[in-house]
Protein backbone atom coordinates (compact mmCIF):
# COMPACT_ATOMS: atom_id res chain seq x y z
CA UNK A 1 0.00 0.00 0.00
CA UNK A 2 1.44 3.65 -0.65
CA UNK A 3 0.34 6.75 -2.01
CA UNK A 4 0.05 10.52 -0.75
CA UNK A 5 -0.81 10.01 2.24
CA UNK A 6 1.75 7.90 4.38
CA UNK A 7 0.27 5.35 6.48
CA UNK A 8 1.68 3.69 9.27
CA UNK A 9 1.32 0.32 10.25
CA UNK A 10 -0.44 -1.75 13.59
CA UNK A 11 2.14 -4.05 15.04
CA UNK A 12 -0.44 -4.99 17.92
CA UNK A 13 -4.01 -3.84 18.99
CA UNK A 14 -4.65 -4.79 22.70
CA UNK A 15 -8.21 -4.39 23.94
CA UNK A 16 -11.42 -2.17 23.06
CA UNK A 17 -12.02 1.38 24.86
CA UNK A 18 -15.43 0.40 25.51
CA UNK A 19 -16.53 4.23 24.82
CA UNK A 20 -18.46 5.22 21.66
CA UNK A 21 -20.37 3.41 19.05
CA UNK A 22 -17.56 3.17 16.41
CA UNK A 23 -15.47 0.49 19.13
CA UNK A 24 -12.47 2.23 18.94
CA UNK A 25 -9.17 0.40 19.95
CA UNK A 26 -6.14 1.04 21.89
CA UNK A 27 -3.01 -0.17 20.29
CA UNK A 28 0.64 0.29 18.92
CA UNK A 29 1.79 0.88 15.76
CA UNK A 30 5.51 -0.44 14.85
CA UNK A 31 7.41 2.69 16.16
CA UNK A 32 5.85 1.86 19.61
CA UNK A 33 3.40 4.78 19.55
CA UNK A 34 0.27 4.34 21.83
CA UNK A 35 -2.64 5.64 19.34
CA UNK A 36 -6.90 4.52 19.34
CA UNK A 37 -7.95 2.92 16.37
CA UNK A 38 -10.98 2.91 14.32
CA UNK A 39 -10.64 -0.26 11.97
CA UNK A 40 -12.09 -1.28 8.95
CA UNK A 41 -15.49 -2.89 8.83
CA UNK A 42 -16.53 -1.49 12.29
CA UNK A 43 -20.21 -1.47 13.65
CA UNK A 44 -20.59 2.30 11.92
CA UNK A 45 -18.89 1.17 8.88
CA UNK A 46 -16.35 2.84 6.30
CA UNK A 47 -17.15 5.87 5.80
CA UNK A 48 -16.39 6.51 9.28
CA UNK A 49 -12.92 5.95 8.86
CA UNK A 50 -13.32 8.91 5.75
CA UNK A 51 -15.12 10.98 8.02
CA UNK A 52 -12.42 10.98 11.28
CA UNK A 53 -9.50 12.23 8.61
CA UNK A 54 -12.11 15.14 7.14
CA UNK A 55 -12.58 16.04 10.32
CA UNK A 56 -8.98 16.00 11.65
CA UNK A 57 -7.60 17.64 8.63
CA UNK A 58 -10.36 20.86 9.12
CA UNK A 59 -9.84 21.05 12.79
CA UNK A 60 -6.26 21.29 12.35
CA UNK A 61 -6.76 23.80 8.94
CA UNK A 62 -8.75 26.53 11.67
CA UNK A 63 -6.61 26.07 14.32
CA UNK A 64 -8.10 23.38 17.02
CA UNK A 65 -5.56 21.92 19.33
CA UNK A 66 -5.76 18.54 18.25
CA UNK A 67 -3.61 15.14 19.32
CA UNK A 68 -1.45 13.59 16.15
CA UNK A 69 -3.85 11.52 13.71
CA UNK A 70 -3.58 9.75 10.57
CA UNK A 71 -4.05 6.43 8.65
CA UNK A 72 -2.92 3.36 9.59
CA UNK A 73 -3.25 -0.31 8.63
CA UNK A 74 -3.83 -3.48 9.86
CA UNK A 75 -2.68 -7.09 8.26
CA UNK A 76 -1.99 -10.30 8.57
CA UNK A 77 1.27 -9.18 10.60
CA UNK A 78 -0.60 -7.09 13.26
CA UNK A 79 -1.15 -8.79 16.75
CA UNK A 80 -4.24 -9.14 17.71
CA UNK A 81 -4.58 -9.86 21.59
CA UNK A 82 -8.19 -10.24 21.81
CA UNK A 83 -9.76 -12.03 18.43
CA UNK A 84 -13.21 -10.90 19.65
CA UNK A 85 -12.15 -7.36 19.27
CA UNK A 86 -10.69 -7.42 15.54
CA UNK A 87 -9.67 -10.17 12.81
CA UNK A 88 -8.89 -10.71 9.43
CA UNK A 89 -12.31 -8.79 8.15
CA UNK A 90 -10.65 -6.00 9.61
CA UNK A 91 -7.83 -5.71 7.44
CA UNK A 92 -7.39 -2.74 5.44
CA UNK A 93 -6.97 0.71 6.44
CA UNK A 94 -7.93 2.36 9.38
CA UNK A 95 -7.81 5.98 11.55
CA UNK A 96 -5.54 6.06 14.20
CA UNK A 97 -5.40 9.01 17.11
CA UNK A 98 -2.54 9.22 19.17
CA UNK A 99 -3.31 8.13 22.62
CA UNK A 100 -3.63 10.80 25.53
CA UNK A 101 -3.60 9.15 28.99
CA UNK A 102 -4.88 10.66 31.72
CA UNK A 103 -7.50 12.80 29.85
CA UNK A 104 -11.55 12.90 30.68
CA UNK A 105 -13.91 11.05 28.65
CA UNK A 106 -16.80 13.36 27.66
CA UNK A 107 -20.07 11.28 26.90
CA UNK A 108 -22.90 13.76 27.57
CA UNK A 109 -26.27 11.86 25.59
CA UNK A 110 -27.90 13.39 22.52
CA UNK A 111 -30.99 14.55 24.91
CA UNK A 112 -28.52 16.40 26.70
CA UNK A 113 -26.72 18.34 24.40
CA UNK A 114 -30.63 18.88 22.41
CA UNK A 115 -31.53 20.05 25.54
CA UNK A 116 -29.50 22.38 26.67
CA UNK A 117 -29.38 23.76 22.85
CA UNK A 118 -33.25 24.02 23.21
CA UNK A 119 -32.51 26.04 26.41
CA UNK A 120 -30.42 28.51 24.62
CA UNK A 121 -33.31 28.89 21.70
CA UNK A 122 -36.01 29.89 23.66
Amino acid sequence: MGGIIKEKHIAQIQYNMNIGVTEPKYALLDDGTQVIVKLAQGPEGNLVLFNEYVCYRLAILIGLPMPYCGICVMDENTEVFDSSIASSKNYGHAFYSTYMPKTTKLLPSIDSIMSAIMQYIK
